[in-house]
């Protein structure tokens, strides 16, 4: 008596049908595997494709981006301006008044200082100037350093979204008198005697933290 052979693919129903494919012609397990592996490499080469890297900030979003307030400020190396006294750590010495000052670059080329609530006496007023970056965005011009009315040009030294540190060389009494003059610790020269011959090197360096 000849008995029929019973198609394995009926026993599948509903969501089971596709296996009946599988049942009738069956693939190797090392084939499905790289099928597998490559689909799953292909979505995830597709999804890669497709997700955009976030843009690096330019200099300026860094610097407009946030208030700085000072975390250092010193002249290095130290500058002996008499037998007993030298100069190194300006924020070490100027007036509390000073340190919490906010400086806020805007990306039309505008900067303002803000003097805050503490405030080196009721005439203290905030003030403002002009900033620019040149050689490259490797130099920050900003004028009216300090309120003294008097241009300064910063080395670059660092700049990151957390961090700016700037450099300005001192060669001369003048330099010093502009720098020592926007915390208002001019005073020391009136004390001191400043030598006539500033050594080579020395810098006026700057460190501010966003805010």
């Amino acid at each position: 008596m000849n008995i029929k052979k019973r198609d394995k693919g009926i026993r599948y129903k509903g969501i089971w049908e596709p296996l009946k494919f599988y049942t009738l012609y069956p693939i190797p397990y090392t084939s499905i595997n790289r099928i597998f592996v490559g689909l799953l490499l292909m979505v995830f080469l597709f999804f890669s494709s497709c997700k955009k890297k976030d843009a690096e900030p330019s200099n300026t979003q860094k610097l407009t981006s946030y208030n700085w307030l000072i975390a250092t400020a010193k002249i290095d190396p130290a500058l002996q301006v008499n037998s007993l006294e030298s100069v190194g750590s300006i924020y070490d010495r100027m007036e509390p008044c000073y340190q919490d000052d906010k400086t806020k670059f805007s990306s039309d080329g505008a900067y303002t200082v803000d003097k805050s609530t503490n405030k080196c006496n009721g005439s203290d007023q905030n003030f403002s100037g002009s900033w620019a970056f040149q050689n490259n965005e490797s130099k920050l011009y900003m004028s009216n350093f300090g309120n003294t009315s008097t241009p300064v040009t910063f080395s670059v030294n660092e700049l990151s979204s957390f961090v700016v540190t700037l450099s300005y060389p001192i060669s001369n009494t003048a330099e010093l008198t502009t720098v020592l003059k926007a915390y208002g610790l001019d005073g020391l020269l009136q004390k001191a005697t400043v030598p006539s011959s500033i050594p080579s090197g020395t810098k006026f360096i700057l460190t501010m933290r966003a805010l």
